[in-house]
């Protein structure tokens, strides 16, 4: 009874290299290609997926961007011209309903006269 050889099969055991690594030749060479070939090929089509998402996020972010900088230019022309209307009711005081007819038969000069008075 050889000692070593219950050993030498003990450290087969817990050997890092498999025994298809060990294999020579073509078989183990093909092998080894095609799975690099495949790590390789995941990792540029993960790249290729993360650039492409990265593309459409940024594409949607300056379209959100310029969406609410339009929203927010209409607010500012919607308050600009509800400013404006009530500057120009102000200006124009409480006798801005008052029309005068020229030509009206009861037409009073006096009130006309004064409102003009009232205006400069």
């Amino acid at each position: 009874m050889n000692v070593n050889a219950p050993m030498l099969l003990s450290l087969s055991m817990f050997s890092a290299v498999s025994k298809s690594d060990r294999q020579c030749g073509f078989r183990a060479f093909y092998t080894n290609t095609r799975k690099s070939i495949g790590r390789w090929a995941v990792l540029g089509a993960g790249l290729s997926y993360g650039w492409v998402h990265a593309r459409t996020l940024r594409k949607e972010a300056d379209v959100k961007r310029i969406d609410n900088e339009y929203a927010r230019k209409v607010a500012l022309i919607e308050e600009a011209k509800r400013k404006y209307a009530e500057q120009k009711a102000a200006e124009s005081g409480s006798g801005s309903g008052q029309s005068f007819n020229f030509e009206d038969p009861s037409f009073d000069f006096e009130k006309w006269a004064k409102h003009v008075e009232s205006k400069f």
